[in-house]
């Protein structure tokens, strides 16, 4: 991994950086409600792992194959969801995303995008699977 210096001399912020050096919410969930795979096609790989009550997310982790800036996303993204109804999971922008890094590469940005997109994507299965509840 890339040194907090290097992090921050290719343009990421020091909060950004603090976050990907965390590796916070990195793992699996046992017995999670929905654990959901998506690929890009630049190849990287993200697992989201959600555990639910009550169309509530209490709990979000997730894995990843890929470069720091899907590592970065997946962070943010899993903080930012715990606490938050499905709906509310749902509405998560890319904005959001940058804004709690405060600031990303350009080259990264598609991270943040395909992070939100593989949330929408699980939260569907989820809804699907769940839906006379």
């Amino acid at each position: 991994m890339k040194s907090k210096n290097e992090l921050i001399q290719i343009g990421y912020s020091n909060k950004a950086v603090n976050l990907i050096h965390s590796k916070e919410n990195i793992g699996k969930i046992k017995d999670a409600d929905v654990i959901f795979t998506d690929t890009e096609d630049c190849g990287d790989i993200i697992t989201l792992y959600l555990k639910i009550s009550g169309k509530k997310i209490i709990e979000a982790s997730f894995e990843s194959v890929g470069c720091i800036g899907l590592q970065l996303a997946g962070t943010i993204i899993t903080k930012i969801i715990k606490g938050l109804s499905l709906t509310e999971a749902g509405k998560i922008k890319f904005t959001d995303i940058l804004n709690y890094a405060e600031k990303v590469p350009p080259d990264k940005h598609e991270c943040i995008h395909f992070a939100i997109k593989t949330l929408k994507k699980a939260l569907a299965v989820y809804k699907t699977k769940n839906k006379n509840q």
